[in-house]
This record gives structure tokens, sequence and C-alpha cells, in this order.
């Protein structure tokens, strides 16, 4: 039995992806053989996961598939025998984006969620928000499904607060894709308040990928070049965890102004970091706060502004917001997460399996799917065929054993109600032989026409 883990695009450094690679480490400590799929690939993680079309289950494997937009390969997981499970981070409402990929992207998810009915065994969300969305789209009914958080994982890292060359130097920072439902133009406006009306020695920095919708990040800049702070606002870009880490440590307030989050990674890697959070209370980032950290109630900057300073500065408060916030971490560590992922584990166990398909269906699925990418690439139709070769090879090799098998199995169930029993198998065991041998052939068909495509010479034409 082994766990596969399956998502749409594995990309490195990402939330979702980070929680694929985490939950693999959790799950072989656990004492399970894993496996991780996926139709594109982060070079960074070649070694670690195989491309979709070379999946291959078996009965009594466990297949999770990490749901955070649209999947192209959602008719095989559909076909696929065996105990399946769907772990939904959220999709973004195409409604924050501006016409274009992004938007598309999201809209296409969101039209595929109802589709998710019924194809899998169990439903988990990082989040009961994000189970909640799902429901509301109609892929479960409401109370359905469990709640896993995701594990994140600390590498030992301890928190350093470094000494500042100004007493009153306030650093307020947000850690994040800089893209529209992240409302980075509300945490310019509150910081530029907070700058004008309680401390004029404050800095912001903005840290992470700005490149993803760069119409918005330019509107941003504008945004911060027309405050009378703009000197003091910072974009950071994409930073090494070493230097990230080197800004927690002079950070004194993390701040999100996010409206739409699943559940919001940042928020307790600041919290862990020593660093008291900020954030809108909006969509699933009161669940994943707890009890820690200081939840913003309103847009205006003003008000944004005036929570910034009843904590930045005042020791006391400070130190109330951060004993909570450490408190909160401990649901995320990996023992807990790992502790609640053995269970649910141990729950789709108990499930019978529902046989949905068979082999030979499942795998002219996979080479469907695969199809439309990999043509568009450069060589892409020559790597499609010789992928395809290579599994029907597989599957005819399998058939064969199986068709064999399932006659001999065949025969010996009724010998007991066969008058002439030698008649009998003589006629079948001409039936296999011929058989047999037809499907040798088109195993060597399949050979030649692979090593065929193996010649240097063989082009797209």
């Amino acid at each position: 039995m082994k766990i596969i883990q399956a998502v749409q695009s594995f990309v490195y450094a990402d939330g979702v992806g980070n929680d694929i690679v985490k939950k693999h480490s959790l799950l072989k400590e656990l004492g399970y053989n894993c496996e991780i799929y996926s139709p594109e690939i982060d070079p960074r993680y070649a070694g670690m996961a195989k491309d979709i079309s070379e999946l291959v289950v078996n009965e009594d494997d466990v297949f999770i598939l990490h749901y955070s937009g649209y999947c192209t390969f959602i008719d095989l997981v559909r076909s696929l025998h065996c105990r399946k499970i769907l772990v939904t981070h959220n999709i973004t409402p195409h409604r924050f984006f501006e016409e274009g990929p992004i938007k598309e992207y999201c809209k296409m998810g969101e039209k595929q969620l109802p589709e998710l009915r019924g194809i899998f065994d169990m439903y988990l969300g990082d989040s009961q928000y994000n189970l909640d969305c799902i429901a509301k789209a109609g892929t479960i009914d409401f109370n359905d499904g469990y709640v896993l958080p995701i594990a994140v994982d600390f590498n030992g890292i301890v928190p350093v607060r470094k000494q500042k060359s100004k007493e009153d130097e306030a650093v307020l920072m947000f850690v994040g894709r800089v893209v529209q439902n992240k409302k980075v133009e509300d945490i310019i406006k509150a910081f530029d308040c907070y700058y004008r009306e309680y401390n004029s020695n404050s800095r912001l920095y903005i840290v992470g990928n700005d490149k993803a919708v760069p119409k918005y990040t330019e509107e941003l800049k504008k945004l911060a070049d027309s405050c009378c702070s703009k000197d003091r606002i910072e974009f950071k870009g994409r930073v090494c965890d070493e230097e990230l880490m080197e800004l927690y440590s002079v950070t004194d307030a993390y701040v999100s102004m996010s409206e739409h989050e699943g559940f919001g990674i940042p928020l307790i890697e600041a919290m862990y970091m020593g660093v008291p959070v900020f954030a809108y209370d909006s969509a699933a980032v009161s669940e994943t706060l707890g009890k820690g950290g200081v939840l913003i109630k309103s847009k205006k900057p003003e008000d944004a502004a005036k929570c910034f300073a009843q904590i930045i500065g005042n020791k006391e408060k400070t130190e109330e917001v951060l004993k909570l916030q450490i408190e909160n971490t401990a649901r995320f560590s990996s023992e807990a997460v790992a502790e609640r992922l053995e269970k649910i584990i141990e729950k789709i166990l108990e499930i019978p399996v529902v046989k949905r398909n068979t082999e030979v269906e499942q795998s002219f699925v996979q080479m469907e799917l695969t199809r439309d990418i990999e043509s568009k690439q450069p060589g892409g139709k020559l790597s499609f065929a010789k992928k395809l070769i290579k599994r029907l090879m597989v599957v005819s090799t399998r058939f064969q054993d199986q068709f064999y098998l399932a006659q001999k199995d065949a025969l010996r169930c009724t010998f007991e109600y066969i008058e002439d029993c030698d008649r009998c198998i003589a006629l079948n065991n001409d039936l296999i032989n011929e058989n047999d041998n037809k499907m040798r052939k088109l195993i060597e068909s399949q050979q030649s026409l692979l090593e065929k495509l193996n010649d240097p010479e063989v082009t797209e034409k």
C-alpha cells in the first residue's frame, strides 16, 4: 500500500507545494510508502515527483488530490480504483482579478468545484472556512469533511530580536504574493496614516513575489509615491530565507489586510518569529489566528493605524500578544499535524474501495490529459508518442497476465459443472494460446514502434 499525493502545479516554495512536501515527509515518518505526481513539476522538484501520466495505482492505495484551482486530470482521478481524498486549499475568487490568465484560471476552478462531488471518499480542508467554501459550491454538504491544518515547519529556527539603532523606530512588514486579494494598497494607506499620526520614525517593508501581476505592483508603487511616507516604504520583492529571518528580527508588526485567505501561512510564521500580527478579519484569518494576534475590524486607514499604535511600543501589551501567539502556533507543529494525519489515514483505510474503472480505461485517460499540454511544447508530440507506447506496453503485458490467470481461474471453478472436462479444457487452452500469441505480437509491434521513435532521425514530421 502506498499513499499518493497529486497536484495540478507542483511549485517550489509555494504554500501548497510546501504542504505537499511536508506531508510527504510526515507520512514517511509514519511508515508509509509515498509518491508525488503532477503534470506541471518545478525543475527543483524533479527528483521528488513524477509526471501524472506515469501514475499507476493499486486497490489498497490512498490517492490525495491537493486542489487550489482547475485540475486538468480530474477524469483520471474519477477513474482511479482506490481510496481517494480531496484536500481543498481554496480558490481565490476571480472577482479580485482583472481579465487575464489568473482570473480565467480561478473561474475555471470555481466552475469545476461542483463536479468534484462524489468522486472522493473523504474531503479535507486546511481550515473550516475552506470546507465551508466547497460546501457552498456544492462539492460537499455542510458539516462534512475534516480539518487538517498545514504544518508550519520552522526547522529548528530560534527567533532572534535585534537591538535597533533608534529606540522609537517601528518596522511594519507584509510577507506574501503581491496580488489583488492581498489588498496591499490598504496596508500602504494604513501605514501612511500611522506614520503621519503616530510615528514618523517608522518604515514599511513589502516582501514577496511582486512580479505575478506587474500592473498591480506598478499601481502600488504609484500609491506609495503619493504618500507622505513614500521614503519609508520599500518593496523588497522575493528574498532568501536568511534575509527574511533578518527582516523578522527587526520587525515590530506583521500586517495583513487581505480579503481572502484560505489559511494564511505567513501569519503563523510571523507569530513564531516573535512578531505581533495585525490582520484584517476576513475569510479564514480569525480561525488561523485563534486567540493570538490582533484582528483589524475596519478597512479605514485611521482605524488600522490606531490598532498599530495601541500595541507597538507598549511592552506590556506586546508581551501579552506574543504569549498568546506562541500558544497558538502549537496547533500547527509537525507533531500536532502528524497525529491528526495519522488518524485520518486510519479512518480512510476503514472505507471500502468502490470500483470505478479498469486499468486499460485509466491508462488512456492518463495519456489523453497530457497530450494537449505536451504537443504545444518543442518536441512535445514525439515525447507524448514515446510515453504513450511505453504506457501501452505496460498495460498490454499486465492485461496478458491477467487474462491468462482469469481463464485458468474460470476453468478451475467450472470443472464440476461440465460433463466433458477434457474437451472443454483443450478448447480453452487453445483460446488462451491464441490470445497469448496475439498479445505477444502486439507488444512486439509496440516495442518496434518505440525503437523507431527513439531513432535520432525521427522528427515531429
